[in-house]
């Protein structure tokens, strides 16, 4: 029997009130790839237990790991993992409602994602190949076309690029594998992409996500088309995802940002340049450069000796080189492709799908990273204005860079991977060091001032659009709250803190970005923070503390009058608070600090109303 989706809907509701179910707790621009995918190859048995090939063994050089990241336990929703296999049983019998698509194009060719099954807009565009976009899940099918989520967008895809499997055959095991995720003996999540949709060994290629969140598990898959929110049943994201919502997953309300991926571009690296060449040289082994038209040697690398060009170049334009260097390992193959060698091109500039051999040619390796942080960066990606800005971050497919520079839906994770690989070979000096948030729906207002009736400098066109906060002060009051962001300005700006336009000449192309000067505001109801790091700019040193005592507000572990004063101090401007000071002391959370917020911790004191 098929079912149409609004039936489905009917039926998970009505099947909740009637069946036991059973609940589990849980733990807490645009360019091609000049060479086969640059991954290692992984394959599973039937059991579950992952084999690693490839592996080049010389590199087992000691590495710092990092501690799993701590978030709030999320409680397991009902509706999701909590459903017995019977009910996902005859969701499953909705027909083409949902299943499994395997891309089936070459490399070559690149496939749309449209905003509507008819007609609609161009949304981003991805790989036509399983290589990049591996084996992942459909939830409804119409007009021709299917909607999925891939790297975090919503979209439809023709379903003429696809072969498509029903549910039932991942039940019966002629589909064997799908994209997934797992948390690796290390602690790190694993990113599985299918390089094949059967098999008793499918083939993986793996992206390395960095510490994994406590709620996720060792030896369980979990699946994720949004990279945020995971699940580990197939059915159960996909009837999350066709009912528009995140209810059923395991982290619901809590969700999991890559750190590195959602960084700001404007975020400082404490990564040196003989950090850099000491990598290269010690855990790489390349100890100089190929020549072109030579056979090319295992210890040649395009990447040999660049270190200070990398940090020079990122400190002259206000980039980050870690960003810089991550998609340069990502684009170039570790500095051995043929486009690298052949045009000193180590980011895939102008190199299409269509036409690797088309790629930017440039004097020198150096040359390619100037341009690539004077132009491609401050005049492209990080440009509002430019018809490639979705943020200044590697990001995905939803958000970030990836939306317009790589067909690869994944390219945002694969250059964070190796901007993890890096930091954590030096004692992890830029995890989770910034402050980060997300736009929390498309167009949020960026303001010169911290008043809305200030001028809007640009806004940030796409949910999930990741900023970097400088600082958080009190502003104007809106929507019923006076806490403002001051963030790094994406944009390169003038003295005057506007935007620089495009000067006669180009003259414009060599401006230096100023951290001190060129920031803006968001209304703090306009984002979510991903990461409470120690931030930059006016936010002094271990700002952010792990979340004490709510009403303890001078962190002596005891509420009482003391903590009335510190209120009463930044009432009166003797000790203003500021950054996540000012937003704990809101304990009333109407968006402002005054006599009201003494008044809860009186009331605590008295034990008339107690503070949770």
């Amino acid at each position: 029997m098929k079912l149409n989706k609004s039936k489905i809907k009917v039926l998970s509701i009505s099947v909740l009130t009637m069946l036991v179910v059973s609940l589990f707790s849980s733990q807490f621009m645009v360019r091609a790839e000049d060479d086969e995918p640059n991954a290692t190859t992984i394959t599973t048995d039937k059991a579950g237990e992952v084999t690693i090939l490839d592996i080049d063994t010389s590199e087992n050089t000691e590495v710092v790991y990092l501690d799993p990241i701590v978030a709030e336990e999320p409680i397991t929703a009902i509706g999701g993992e909590g459903l017995t296999q019977e009910v996902f049983r005859i969701i499953e019998k909705s027909g083409t409602q949902t299943g499994i698509l395997r891309p089936n194009k070459p490399m070559s060719l690149t496939m749309n994602v449209y905003s509507s099954s008819i007609g609609g807009n161009v949304l981003s565009y991805i790989s036509g190949s399983i290589a990049y976009n591996g084996v992942f899940p459909f939830y409804k099918h119409e007009n021709k076309r299917y909607l999925i989520t891939i790297a975090g967008l919503e979209g439809w895809v023709d379903e003429a690029n696809f072969d498509a499997y029903s549910m039932d055959e991942v039940a019966n095991e002629t589909v064997t594998a799908v994209n997934h995720y797992q948390v690796n003996s290390d602690g790190n999540l694993i990113h599985y992409i299918a390089q094949t949709h059967t098999g008793q060994n499918p083939g993986y290629s793996p992206i390395n996500n960095g510490p994994a969140p406590t709620y996720l598990k060792k030896g369980i898959k979990y699946y994720s088309n949004d990279g945020h929110y995971f699940y580990s049943k197939i059915a159960s994201m996909n009837l999350d995802y066709s009912m528009g919502q995140r209810e059923g997953a395991i982290n619901a309300g809590s969700p999991y940002y890559n750190y590195y991926q959602f960084l700001s571009y404007r975020a400082p690296s404490q990564i040196t340049a003989a950090n850099l060449d000491a990598y290269a040289t010690n855990k790489k082994g390349y100890t100089e450069r190929p020549v072109v038209g030579q056979t090319l040697k295992a210890n040649q690398s395009q990447l040999f000796n660049l270190g200070n060009s990398f940090i020079d170049n990122a400190k002259r334009y206000g980039l980050n080189p870690l960003l810089t260097y991550g998609i340069a390992i990502n684009e170039s193959a570790w500095g051995r492709s043929n486009i690298a060698i052949k045009y000193n091109n180590l980011f895939g500039h102008a190199a299409y799908d269509s036409y690797p051999e088309g790629a930017n040619g440039y004097p020198s390796v150096e040359n390619s990273i100037h341009y690539h942080n004077q132009r491609f960066m401050n005049w492209l990606y990080l440009d509002p204005t430019n018809f490639a800005y979705y943020g200044g971050f590697v990001g995905d497919k939803q958000a970030g860079m990836n939306v317009k520079y790589a067909s690869d839906p994944f390219w945002g994770e694969k250059a964070a991977q190796f901007y993890y690989e890096l930091d954590r070979a030096y004692n992890n000096v830029d995890y989770n060091k910034q402050t980060l948030a997300v736009s929390n729906y498309e167009n949020v207002p960026v303001y010169r001032e911290k008043d809305s009736k200030s001028k809007v400098a640009y806004k940030l066109n796409r949910k999930d659009l990741s900023v970097l906060i400088m600082s958080i002060e009190e502003g104007e009051m809106h929507n019923n709250s006076k806490i403002w962001y001051k963030i790094a300005s994406d944009p390169v700006l003038e003295d005057d803190r506007t935007l620089m336009d495009v000067k006669p000449g180009n003259a414009h192309r060599e401006a230096y970005y100023d951290m001190n000067k060129h920031y803006f505001y968001v209304h703090s109801s306009d984002l979510t923070i991903i990461s409470n790091g120690k931030g930059i700019g006016q936010m002094p040193e271990g700002e952010v503390k792990p979340q004490g005592k709510k009403g303890d507000l001078n962190n002596d572990g005891l509420i009482n009058i003391s903590d009335m004063m510190v209120i009463r101090r930044h009432i009166l401007n003797i000790k203003p608070l500021t950054g996540f000071d000012l937003i704990d002391a809101d304990l009333n959370n109407d968006g402002q600090l005054n006599i009201s917020d003494m008044m809860v911790i009186r009331r605590h004191i008295l034990g008339i109303k107690p503070i949770d």
